[in-house]
């Protein structure tokens, strides 16, 4: 859901073209999707802890 929901509340909404015209909220959108994005893969890219033989 974390990966699904924002990007279509923020396209199809008006935050869209208010992250355009302000800089506080064009940042504040980019560092979500990071946070997001690495919520998603910080998982999926640490180390194995018990390394299969």
């Amino acid at each position: 859901m974390l990966l699904i929901v924002p990007p279509r509340l923020f396209y199809f909404t008006s935050w869209y073209t208010r992250s355009l015209t302000d800089p506080a909220w064009n940042t504040a959108f980019h560092l979500a999707f990071v946070a997001f994005g690495l919520a998603y893969f910080w998982p999926r890219l640490q180390i194995d802890p018990v390394p299969r033989h």
